[in-house]
């Protein structure tokens, strides 16, 4: 999810973000600060990279959650 493929994830919002419930618009929210933060650190060389997977992988699952209900 490096080199780049974090950045293209995040740049557009889930599919259908307006529709979903504020508490997941929430969770989602801090789920991207955190993996922002640890990213962020991570880049700077400090050793974050388990946080920043794991937030990562968060946000990457709201991507899949959304998605899928569109089809």
């Amino acid at each position: 999810m490096l080199n780049g493929g974090y950045e293209r994830l995040i740049a557009k919002p889930p599919h259908k973000l307006n529709e979903w419930p504020l508490s997941k618009v929430i969770e989602f929210k801090n789920s991207l600060y955190e993996a922002n933060t640890a990213y962020a650190r991570l880049k700077a060389g400090q050793n974050y990279s388990a946080s920043f997977f794991r937030n990562a992988n968060r946000i990457l699952q709201f991507y899949q959650e959304k998605s899928q209900n569109a089809d």
